[in-house]
């Protein structure tokens, strides 16, 4: 997707958020009701003829597979796909090529990362070893980027704590907040209210 088109794609996300929140926010429960139904009736509607295009192209032969396949590759109408349930992959293939496609990143950062299953919407991973804050943080970005844009439907990935990313702040954030920190013998900082 070029850059113009998916600057346009996230900024009707973010209309449909805002819009999504003034509904919810209406004091009156049958407006709100009402609404919901719309809504629900025109994504049943465009469900249907999204399904059948579907089966249509199917139906055509080896061009139609392969167009599906295409379809469900590019990050638009892959997630429009997903959204529907109509997505030619499922969820775990669809993460299990997101974490192959991240094997150069895992290789410069000098860790592993192994998928040990997709179940429910929560993606499981073991992550070996990692060098340094830096390097976690970077493997995290990316196992995260990739996975939510394969996988919109995923609701949560386990084992990125491994990487320490999220427990690693900075001497300067912690002196602006005025947290005490200690190094703990690696190098690492630790952090904690008040006192050790």
């Amino acid at each position: 997707m070029a850059m113009a088109e998916n600057e346009d794609f996230q900024q009707r996300i973010a209309r449909i958020g805002a819009l999504t929140r003034t509904v919810e926010g209406t004091s009156d429960p049958a407006v709100r009701a009402l609404v919901k139904e719309l809504v629900q009736s025109v994504m049943d509607l465009h469900g249907t003829a999204i399904q059948r295009v579907l089966e249509i192209l199917h139906e055509s032969g080896p061009q139609g597979a392969a167009a599906i396949d295409s379809l469900g590759k590019d990050p638009l109408t892959g997630s429009l796909l997903v959204l529907y349930g109509l997505h030619p992959l499922d969820m775990a293939t669809r993460v299990a090529q997101a974490i192959h496609r991240l094997e150069p990143t895992f290789r410069k950062h000098q860790t592993e990362v192994e998928l040990i299953g997709v179940e429910d919407g929560v993606v499981r991973l073991k992550i070996g070893m990692i060098q340094n804050a830096a390097s976690g943080h970077a493997v995290k970005s990316a196992i995260e980027d990739q996975i939510y844009a394969a996988a919109p439907d995923v609701t949560r990935i386990d084992g990125l704590s491994a990487l320490g990313a999220s427990d690693l702040v900075s001497i300067e954030t912690l002196a602006a907040a005025g947290i005490s920190h200690h190094t703990n013998g690696t190098g690492a900082v630790a952090a904690g209210k008040g006192g050790d």
